[in-house]
């Protein structure tokens, strides 16, 4: 019983303090957005991204269709150039809560983080995109961004 109800303590706890400090973002046209976005440090746009720091956030989604997989992809786009951020091809260890198919209308939370490393310092949108089986978007956000010397 208590393998049960600690998670779902943690996983409330992280729910609440969420919405009392999401972020503020902008939605992805044609695709769902997410109940809420906390990009930790960040509550208006644009976030600073602190050059040799490890950028955290949380997105809190439900999901629009049942799906065997989940894949994050992010890319920043500045100057019309749109730039692919290597995520990894699943998504679905980062879920703090539920795993693996998801079912729909699970509501999910995800966790994911972005090394801060090699890039100039820079202004730019970020879009961050969950897609599905057959790449079918799952939730969308887009936030707009800076990279900063600490």
């Amino acid at each position: 019983m208590i393998k049960f109800v600690a998670p779902c303590i943690i996983f409330a706890l992280l729910q609440f303090q969420s919405i009392t400090e999401a972020t503020v973002v902008q939605t992805c046209t044609g695709i769902q957005s997410p109940i809420y976005v906390n990009v930790t440090g960040c509550d208006v746009e644009p976030c600073k991204f602190v050059l040799g720091t490890t950028a955290e956030m949380y997105l809190s989604f439900v999901a629009p269709f049942t799906s065997n997989t989940l894949v994050p992809k992010a890319t920043a786009h500045l100057a019309g150039v749109s730039v692919p951020y290597p995520l990894g091809d699943n998504a679905c260890p980062n879920l703090v809560n539920g795993k693996c198919p998801i079912q729909e209308k699970d509501k999910l939370l995800y966790r994911f983080t972005l090394p801060i490393a090699g890039f100039p310092e820079i202004s730019f949108v970020l879009e961050f995109k969950l897609e599905g089986d057959g790449k079918k978007p799952v939730t969308c956000f887009k936030v707009k961004a800076a990279v900063v010397k600490g």
